[in-house]
């Protein structure tokens, strides 16, 4: 996450989207909600994958969990009409 920290001080970034896959032992995944709301307050995060299923912490405002592809989908669809 400290590279895109560094990337989104220096970049202009509308939004940021991870799917998650890798299996995080159950507090480092927490551990990486809560530095995605604090690293990042005011940009929108999306997050997606297999492993959302598990978080049990409180979601930061920023973060919204797309639970399915369906769901990922509209969310793709939905930005990409805001840049249209």
């Amino acid at each position: 996450l400290e590279d895109l920290r560094f990337y989104t001080e220096r970049k202009q970034v509308e939004h940021i989207y991870t799917h998650v896959i890798t299996n995080f032992p159950q507090r480092a995944l927490d551990n990486f909600i809560k530095d995605l709301g604090r690293l990042f307050p005011g940009i929108p995060v999306a997050i997606s994958g297999p492993q959302v299923a598990r978080i049990t912490v409180p979601l930061p405002e920023n973060l919204t969990v797309l639970m399915s592809m369906e769901e990922v989908l509209q969310y793709a669809r939905r930005k990409n009409a805001e840049k249209s």
